[in-house]
């Protein structure tokens, strides 16, 4: 990057951050039902952020079309799991609260990862700069004003993704066209079967522990209407966006790849618009990353809740610091979410088989990573599958066990 150009990112990426503040400070009062079918919606685009780069390592194509289908389908079973989680009894154990509490963190972690790549691509900054000054940021939000920091910010950056959805749209209408989508000009192989059917079994779990996503969720569990406009901005958002990249791309997105690279690189020729692309992304990254946080304060008790949020914040930033891998870090956290998960179903009054499950994830997160295995497949699937069949198993047995004591 030019170092004339290298003020105006700082400027957006700081005006960015203070907007973040404003934004989560707007008012006294608890946010508006549509504010919080917002902050919803993007906490389901959270795990569009996720799993689009796995999408696009293989590349997508209107021919691959089904790859976006499943993305989208993956998205819509992330709060399908939520809304079920939230509709089941609302009082957790102290082990299931840590345990989804540890989910929140590795999805923190994650969202710190992805926005410190992003905004270091457009601006060279050290991405390790960015994830400390995001974490400090998001984590004072999210201690200072729980979840109604994440409606509020959630709800904004709904508001404010019009803008790439606008920019996405004209770049492909103006600099591409449709019929490159049907006839792309870049052949690409597409994504895995496995890899995609890994990924979106990982995500669900994780969705079913992820206490940003089941707060925010909560409210409108059974509510068909609000659940329909949220799954709608959802998905909108994504199919918008993704038409229009892959109209721009010459019908397929592919990173990394030269064409992908075409804007960031030349993005220097205007340092005003640097600014407000940095000013958006700077605000969208940092609502995302304060909905798991808040989710994990939801989860303490009374008058803790800003001790859990900081010390969730500190351990998400150094996590994403040392940066082991998007794909480990989500396997890691999906299989301590089977764990929950397992244990959630069988309605176990005790800790006993989430604990087991806890117990089985470790050893499983141990033999993938021995086994070199630490990654999207059938072997990563079939010890996602064991970890809650273990904390179901054992939750039931030891139920079983109570009920026969207390007769």
């Amino acid at each position: 990057m030019n170092n004339e150009v290298l003020l105006p990112a700082v400027l957006g990426i700081t005006f960015g951050l203070l907007l973040v503040a404003v934004a989560a400070y707007r008012s006294a009062n608890d946010p508006r039902d549509g504010a919080r079918r917002r902050a919803a919606a993007a906490a389901l685009l959270l795990y569009a952020v996720l799993a689009v780069p796995f999408f696009a390592r293989g590349g997508m194509t209107l021919l691959w079309l089904l790859w976006l289908l499943v993305l989208l389908v993956v998205v819509v079973l992330t709060f399908v799991a939520a809304s079920l989680s939230a509709r089941r009894d609302v009082a957790l154990t102290a082990g299931q609260r840590m345990v989804s509490a540890a989910v929140g963190i590795a999805l923190a972690a994650l969202l710190l990862i992805s926005a410190a790549q992003t905004i270091s691509l457009l601006t060279r900054v050290d991405p390790r700069t960015l994830v400390v000054v995001l974490a400090v940021v998001t984590g004072l939000v999210a201690a200072l004003q729980g979840l109604a920091a994440a409606g509020r910010l959630g709800s904004t950056a709904i508001w404010l993704l019009l803008f790439p959805i606008v920019v996405s749209l004209a770049l492909g209408f103006f600099l591409g066209g449709f019929g490159e989508v049907v006839s792309p000009i870049v052949p690409v192989d597409g994504p895995s079967v496995m890899v995609i059917v890994g990924l979106a079994c990982a995500l669900f779990v994780i969705a079913w522990a992820d206490p940003g996503l089941g707060a925010l969720s909560r409210p409108f569990a059974g509510q068909r209407r609000s659940v329909t406009v949220i799954l709608v901005a959802a998905l909108g958002v994504v199919v918008l966006i993704g038409l229009g990249q892959l109209m721009f791309l010459g019908g397929s997105v592919l990173a990394p790849s030269m064409q992908f690279f075409v804007v960031p690189s030349n993005l220097d020729i205007v340092p005003a618009l640097i600014a407000v692309v940095l000013t958006v992304l700077s605000m969208v990254f940092a609502a995302l990353v304060t909905i798991p946080l808040a989710g994990v304060g939801s989860l303490a008790d009374k008058g803790r809740a800003a001790k859990w949020v900081l010390a969730a914040t500190v351990i998400a930033a150094l996590l994403a610091l040392a940066d082991p891998g998007a794909e480990r870090i989500i396997i890691a956290a999906s299989l301590i979410g089977a764990a929950y998960l397992g244990a959630h179903l069988s309605a176990s009054r005790t800790d006993r088989g989430l604990w087991a499950g806890v117990a089985a994830a470790a050893v499983g997160t141990a033999l993938l990573a021995v086994l070199g295995q630490l990654e999207f497949g059938v072997v990563s699937i079939l010890v996602l599958a064991a970890v809650a069949a273990v904390a179901a198993v054992v939750a039931r047995a030891d139920e079983g066990s109570e009920v026969t004591a207390s007769a």
